[in-house]
């Protein structure tokens, strides 16, 4: 049941994935030395389940309760056109931008306006459970997270309207990218695959200044520029509410929100 709507979610929302890409297949969460032997491999894991049992399922799928108790705090917005790849959706350094607004503010223009606005927002990589501590109640770390003995080091929220894209890119820690509110598209690319996909050199404004960025728009890739990225093997993942998504360190991921979506990543 979970397959077919994120496969029904998918429909024609966004450029089609890269023909390269096989799905990623659903497993159930894993536990203990199952998960500890999964994660020796390197690779990424597509659970089911993980978020299903959380209060956050049923509490921040409806934005106008978000809105009512907690408009008035302040967070930072990344902003960006709708054409492109940057961070929220534009085309790098140039096209990005961020504004501090009330969450009320930002949930009105951008996640329930109906695209409206001419730059998408996007409210992401955010400790906003830190800033709200209350949240932090309608959910749990998920139990992969300290399969291994180690402990949570960055938890964070993902909060924007359909067609927020994040760029290729790699991170330096393990991540569970957990599902709470609507869909997301996620194109994978193990580690040993970096050969083919062309980083940034560090140093750079905006989302590009720490070296870990492709330069290569999986949308839309500009293969006489980037020819070696024909050779890159991916892998799709639809993400839906509870669903979650192991991303190792190191593995290169490209997101891009297909509806309005609400995402939790705990960084291990």
């Amino acid at each position: 049941a979970a397959a077919a709507a994120a496969a029904a979610a998918v429909g024609s929302s966004g450029p089609p994935a890269p023909p390269s890409c096989s799905r990623l297949e659903r497993v159930p969460p894993p536990r203990g030395d199952a998960f500890r032997a999964l994660r020796r491999r390197g690779l990424p894991l597509l659970i089911d389940g993980v978020a299903s049992e959380w209060a956050a399922m049923r509490r921040w799928a409806d934005f106008s309760w978000l809105r009512d108790e907690f408009g008035g705090r302040l967070v930072p917005v990344e902003l960006g056109s709708l054409a492109g790849g940057g961070a929220a959706g534009g085309g790098g350094a140039a096209a990005w931008g961020e504004r501090v607004m009330s969450l009320r503010d930002f949930l009105d223009a951008h996640v329930t306006a109906g695209g409206g606005e001419a730059r998408t927002g996007y409210l992401a990589q955010h400790p906003l459970f830190e800033q709200i501590p209350r949240l932090r109640r309608d959910f749990r770390v998920p139990e992969l997270c300290t399969a291994g003995g180690g402990s949570v080091r960055h938890t964070n929220a993902w909060l924007g309207p359909e067609g927020t894209v994040t760029p290729l890119h790699f991170d330096s820690y393990d991540n569970v990218l957990t599902q709470v509110v609507g869909y997301k598209r996620v194109v994978l690319f193990p580690a040993e695959q970096t050969k083919w996909l062309y980083p940034k050199e560090a140093g750079g404004g905006g989302v590009d200044a720490q070296g870990n960025v492709s330069a290569v728009d999986v949308e839309a890739p500009d293969l006489e520029r980037f020819p070696d990225y024909a050779r890159a093997a991916g892998l799709e993942a639809v993400l839906g509410p509870g669903d979650g998504l192991y991303i190792p360190a190191g593995c290169w991921h490209h997101v891009r929100s297909l509806t309005a979506a609400f995402s939790v990543s705990f960084w291990f």
